[in-house]
């Protein structure tokens, strides 16, 4: 009786370690901790791959998280984290359960991020402790993250400023848990889904996923509610990513219960084929272990998308074929890496003239720039052109614009079109025309008898004193906060807090003295930084509120710097909040040797004594010699200087002006006026 009671204690635990784990290219099955945590021997836990919890307490619960994070270590289940870290900490309140998260949500953010920051590395770390750091768990990372970048937020924060925000959350979770993988959260209420996505750089994400209410398994939009658009295929295009897809949560986070429509095989593998590589079932059917089994095999032979080691490496970019003209991309590659950029040139063939471009790129400009984010499909458009329409090539040399007038692709026989020259401001002036037009003028007409190419030509006058420094162009940074801000047209660097610094690796074109003007913007009263050359505090820029975070001004240093040729290191250390867009430095014309003399001549002290007067030098003067000579240019009296000498006395003279002049190392002199009395 011991021996059978032994073998079938053995049975049970065999059985029981070889349980599934979620796996890259099969669909999987994953459930609750709350569900498992109190029906650990239901045939929904042993066949499930996955189990998952939310991590919305302030710390690491060792017998709430570590217990979860244990079980699936000991059987072999993959750990899965919803990190709604943010809205907790904030104690707002979900939008749609009347709180504060859609109007408040982002300034809190902004203030507490440091906050956020630590909650993720103390997760990271219990987790750790328990699950073990051999492995892969999977962060789902904030859900309706989206909220605190849109909407009404009383805080503006954009776009750029998610994908930082989430770069840094995920630095802290993989301190710890070095094979963690990560996926962003998918809300079906932001149409704005695709700009949305591809404003993070996704190599940092192995998914997507939904998080809270109804997903639809039966139908190609992820939500049927509120004229949410969003599609299952939309997400995976954009993103490159497969979905979790989550079904069980109702408002707020609350249990709906078991959704059926996600054990129908025929609404899976329509799933499958938009993406969908797992769903999350919250409080399961009790018998819902034999339907996973059941779907498993019957969705065996699906081709499900891959992710991770077995995923394709980088983007993909299609361009589809048009009539009337070609596309090269520049690289040319076959696939391409996150972020990186391609140049398209669409060249129409004779008898045709490029028209706009469609899919993934946009706009009239036959040179377009794209990023690949994520997989770019790319259409151009050309039209025939009418035996009587000309086309006008504008080509430009130097720094400059023009405008024709009317803009057209191509002109009608006898079409006047008038063209305007755009120097480039502070940096170029108009030259002349060439081609199919001539002159100086800065306005020209053209008439279109025939295709034409007309080319004008620009003189650079930008003062080659003048160094322009951006922001951002940092070698260094100390503030963990702190980050760069794309807003369209410029760049700047924000976020900074009092202690923070960035440091600049500048090339100085000549020696002398420079003037430093900043381009700078903040919301608060008196914001101030220091600024150091080489190490060496050379002064503070001081500057009052400017009106608003994205509204700059010019402010200058006080004093002009001393700056020798060659490269320099300029450092801004800050003491408060405020925005950087850039500084330059401007060359005032004075030499240092000059610069120094005038140092001297200032550290040189003329006092009257009864018979004449009594010059004071200054320690370390240089000079070797003096003559005193009066203003018929003869010298009355002259002799040697050593290093020691730090005081001379004239006197005996008869009342007149003189000149005191010094002789030093350098050959220099330095002369100083006198009234002998």
């Amino acid at each position: 009786m011991q021996k059978k009671l032994f073998f079938a204690v053995l049975l049970f635990i065999f059985a029981f370690n070889t349980f599934a784990e979620l796996k890259s290219c099969e669909f999987g099955f994953g459930t609750d901790w709350d569900f498992v945590n109190t029906n650990k021997n239901a045939s929904a836990v042993q066949s499930a791959d996955y189990i998952t919890i939310w991590l919305n307490d302030p710390s690491f619960n060792q017998y709430w998280h570590g217990d979860m994070a244990k079980f699936c270590k000991d059987n072999n289940k993959t750990a899965v984290f919803y990190a709604y870290i943010i809205a907790k900490a904030s104690g707002l309140g979900d939008g749609d359960v009347g709180g504060r998260l859609t109007t408040e949500g982002a300034g809190w953010l902004k203030s507490n991020f440091n906050t956020v920051k630590s909650r993720y590395e103390n997760y990271a770390q219990g987790i750790a402790s328990k699950y073990g750091t051999d492995k892969p768990c999977i962060f789902l990372m904030e859900p309706d993250y989206y909220q605190y970048f849109s909407g009404n937020q009383n805080v503006k924060l954009s776009f750029s400023d998610a994908s930082s925000y989430m770069n840094e959350m995920i630095a802290c979770v993989k301190k710890h848990l070095p094979k963690a993988l990560f996926s962003l959260d998918i809300s079906p209420w932001n149409n704005n889904q695709e700009a949305y996505i591809k404003s993070f750089d996704l190599t940092k994400f192995t998914f997507m996923h939904t998080s809270g209410g109804r997903t639809e398994a039966g139908n190609a939009r992820i939500r049927m509610d509120n004229s949410n658009n969003v599609t299952w295929a939309g997400v995976v295009s954009a993103s490159g990513k497969p979905i979790i897809a989550d079904d069980g949560y109702g408002v707020g986070g609350g249990s709906t219960g078991h959704d059926p429509t996600w054990d129908d095989v025929n609404n899976l593998k329509a799933r499958i084929a938009d993406g969908v590589c797992a769903i999350t079932q919250k409080s399961p059917n009790a018998n819902w272990g034999s339907t996973i089994n059941n779907l498993k095999s019957s969705l065996a032979s699906q081709d499900v998308k891959c992710y991770g080691s077995s995923e394709p490496s980088g983007f993909t970019l299609t361009i589809t074929n048009a009539t009337g003209g070609t596309v090269t991309a520049s690289p040319q590659k076959t696939s391409y890496s996150s972020g990186e950029q391609v140049t398209l040139t669409a060249t129409p063939q004779s008898g045709y003239a490029f028209d706009k471009w469609s899919g993934d790129a946009s706009g009239t400009n036959a040179t377009v720039s794209i990023t690949m984010n994520a997989n770019k499909n790319v259409t151009p458009a050309f039209k025939q052109i009418p035996t009587n329409e000309f086309t006008l090539t504008i080509q430009v040399t130097g720094s400059g614009t023009v405008t024709k007038n009317p803009d057209q692709a191509t002109y009608t026989k006898g079409t006047v079109v008038n063209l305007t020259a755009n120097p480039a401001a502070g940096r170029s002036k108009f030259s002349s025309w060439s081609g199919g037009a001539s002159g100086t003028s800065s306005t020209v007409s053209v008439t279109m008898n025939s295709n034409q190419t007309v080319t004008a030509t620009f003189t650079d006058t930008a003062k080659v004193d003048s160094l322009k420094v951006e922001a951002e162009s940092f070698t260094s940074k100390n503030g963990a906060n702190l980050v760069v801000e794309n807003n369209g047209s410029y760049s700047n660097i924000g976020y900074i807090e009092s202690g923070y610094s960035t440091t600049y690796q500048v090339s100085v074109p000549k020696s002398g003295e420079y003037t430093f003007k900043f381009r700078v913007a903040t919301g608060v009263d008196n914001a101030s930084f220091g600024v150091s050359v080489g190490g060496n505090n050379v002064g503070t820029v001081t500057f009052p509120n400017t009106g608003d975070w994205q509204q700059y001004a010019m402010h200058n240093l006080s004093q002009a710097v001393e700056l020798k040729a060659g490269q320099t290191t300029i450092a801004l250390n800050y003491n408060g909040a405020l925005n950087v867009d850039y500084f330059v430095l401007t060359f005032s014309g004075t030499p240092v040797e000059k610069r120094t003399e005038r140092a001297v001549i200032s550290g040189i002290k003329v006092n009257s004594t009864k018979n004449g007067f009594e010059t004071v030098l200054p320690v370390s003067h240089g000079f070797k010699s003096y003559s005193l000579v009066n203003l018929n240019g003869r010298s009355i009296q002259s002799g040697k200087i050593s290093p020691q000498t730090r005081t001379l006395s004239f006197s005996n003279s008869n009342r007149e002006i003189v000149f005191l002049r010094f002789e030093g190392d350098k050959g220099t002199q330095v002369i100083s006026r006198a009234l002998m009395r």
